[in-house]
């Protein structure tokens, strides 16, 4: 069951909802989509279903970032809030050759996140390494160590050194798939 609280704090449960759907990609998009109806169940959390309210599913939370709203009903677009960590800068650098565990502890010190180091040694040397977001930092350490991350929930972090198989399949336009398609927001 989807739980939304909106910036005041006030929770409620959203029971009619229709076409729940989780979007996860390795170190991508992690989002989450529904619609929820106006009813008699949803008196007390319809109106909570606002921009930059928090959506909780099997403990992932959610901010709505796109909504549009119709009569009775909103078409609610809403992605994990670990892309929150956008918006906390760390300050300072941290360069040099370090393992794993040293560079996430430095990128995630002060933002309430926690990580696990699955299967990832050795160390990598990164030159300059801070004065960014979180999440850029993130981002500039899988690339030095050559891994993935897993976000899971209650606000933790799963790095591996790879998540799922490599098959050495090619996808290939008319092919085997029938069609790319593009989108920018």
């Amino acid at each position: 069951m989807l739980v939304v609280a909106d910036l005041q704090g006030r929770t409620e449960p959203l029971p009619d909802i229709n076409g729940v759907e989780t979007t996860e990609q390795v170190n991508g998009e992690f989002s989450l989509s529904f619609v929820c109806f106006n009813t008699e169940n949803n008196q007390y959390a319809y109106p909570l279903v606002q921009e930059e309210s928090t959506v909780e599913l099997d403990g992932h939370e959610f901010r709505i970032k796109q909504m549009a709203e119709v009569r009775d009903r909103k078409e609610v677009h809403a992605q994990h809030i670990f892309f929150d960590l956008v918006d906390h800068y760390q300050e300072g650098t941290f360069g040099g050759t370090h393992t794993l565990d040293e560079f996430f502890s430095y990128a995630l010190n002060g933002t309430g996140w926690t990580f696990e180091n699955v299967d990832v040694t050795g160390g990598a040397f990164i030159p300059n390494f801070g004065e960014g977001n979180v999440v850029a930092l993130i981002r500039q350490i899988c690339d030095a160590f050559g891994c993935e991350i897993k976000i899971e929930p209650n606000r933790h972090i799963k790095i591996y050194k790879q998540i799922g198989e490599d098959k050495d399949e090619q996808f290939r336009y008319r092919h085997n798939i029938k069609t790319l398609q593009k989108s920018v927001d």
